[in-house]
């Protein structure tokens, strides 16, 4: 604003100085009695000197227009951009609204899922988290029977055959309890799984379901990422880390099923994300 005032200052200036130049004339005139046509000849030579300054003068006033042109445009530019700007962070701030709307409404879902379970295998019944201790038991015991099974026929089979087949008789006895449980945990990690947020916006949701996550929880969940039912669930518990707070003294052969766990999520996920 300030470079656009002082050069219409100094355009003015130009002007008043073209234009003082008649005047010199008409002074002269009158100062030493000139006649009219004795100043033809200055005419001549004012009409060559300011033709040109006049020409110059309004060549300079057309460069500034386009350039203060070009500062305006560049100004609604600069505008336009931090108007889009604003209006991406609202979509991302009501995109990220929308998800976490769904998202705790999954969790409280899953948390009264957790509270209605009910352990009907127990000599006194028991509910919620305190489930899992009967469950894991459950699982411990259908493993060390299925190996024990098939050492008595002295079958060869691999382990992850024998973990399958263990918790295929833990499914059958204690699906109705945890079966709605492992679904409703999946649904809610494939959900922040398929948002559309970046990897490090979907940490703080993961850690929220993590937290909520018991050592027997992570255990049988290990365990059902290995298992025929769970093995879409792998993919996710692998993934987002669900299993790292892991007690690995609750794995009946920790580092063995470790390493088939592991070896299980690389060929899953190259199906998966193939």
């Amino acid at each position: 604003m300030n470079n656009n005032e002082d050069f219409s200052k100094v355009l003015w200036k130009w002007l008043c100085f073209i234009w003082v130049i008649p005047y010199i004339g008409i002074f002269l005139n009158w100062k030493f009695g000139l006649e009219v046509g004795q100043l033809g000849s200055y005419g001549d030579f004012i009409a060559g000197t300011t033709v040109p300054l006049l020409t110059f003068v309004s060549f300079l006033a057309i460069i500034r227009t386009l350039r203060i042109q070009e500062e305006q445009m560049s100004l609604q530019k600069d505008d336009l951009q931090s108007s889009i700007n604003q209006m991406g962070e609202q979509s991302k701030l009501l995109r990220i609204q929308g998800f976490e709307n769904t998202f705790f409404n999954l969790i409280n879902l899953h948390n009264q899922i957790v509270q209605t379970m009910k352990d009907t295998h127990a000599p006194k019944d028991s509910y919620g988290r305190m489930v899992f201790s009967d469950i894991y038991r459950s699982l411990a015991h259908a493993y060390k029977s299925k190996k024990h099974q098939i050492s008595q026929k002295g079958l060869e089979i691999e382990e992850i055959k024998c973990i399958r087949m263990a918790y295929d008789d833990f499914y059958k006895l204690r699906q109705p309890e945890f079966e709605h449980y492992f679904r409703s945990l999946y649904s809610i990690m494939k959900y922040i799984d398929k948002a559309n947020l970046e990897s490090i916006e979907k940490e703080p949701y993961v850690e929220i379901i993590k937290a909520q996550l018991s050592s027997l929880e992570l255990a049988v969940l290990f365990y059902h990422g290995l298992s025929r039912q769970g093995e879409k669930f792998l993919f996710f518990i692998q993934k987002y880390g669900m299993i790292s707070d892991l007690n690995y003294n609750l794995i009946f052969h920790s580092q063995q099923h470790s390493n088939i766990y592991n070896e299980l999520f690389e060929s899953f996920e190259k199906e998966y994300e193939g």
